[in-house]
């Protein structure tokens, strides 16, 4: 299946994938051992997801159509909230040392301040830019 698939296009074996992987999904169902482990779940989830990518037509699904069929991507919040956390705590902690260190420098009341602002802006700027690339 690995030799025909370089050789020949995906759509040609899909089909034949997703056969073999719908007559599976209910393998780990009698499995004592993969009782509990998410297995029968995870199976039902990619019969599911081949299914669909098979009945497809042209070059597949969207990213975003497969991760709502994808039952482990469906809840993305944490992610969200998770970077929000970070991010506010590497913009606080490196303008923060961006100050200790120029105020250890002795410098005056008003460049401290202005390099704190300068700082910051850059900081918000570097981390908004860096999502958005991600993204």
């Amino acid at each position: 299946m690995i030799l025909l698939g370089r050789w020949l296009e995906p759509q040609f074996i899909l089909p034949t994938v997703a056969a073999l992987e719908r007559a599976d999904v209910l393998g780990y169902d009698s499995q004592p051992e993969a009782r509990g482990s998410g297995l029968s779940e995870d199976e039902r989830s990619h019969a599911r997801l081949l299914g669909a990518v098979a009945g497809a037509t042209g070059r597949g699904l969207e990213g975003g159509a497969i991760s709502q069929l994808e039952g482990r991507h469906r809840a993305s919040s944490g992610n969200a909230l998770r970077a929000a956390v970070l991010g506010a705590n590497d913009g606080l902690l490196s303008n923060f040392s961006l100050v200790m260190g120029v105020a250890g420098a002795e410098l005056s009341t008003y460049s401290i301040l202005i390099t704190g602002l300068a700082g910051l802006l850059a900081g918000a700027g570097s981390m908004a830019l860096g999502e958005w690339i991600s993204g």
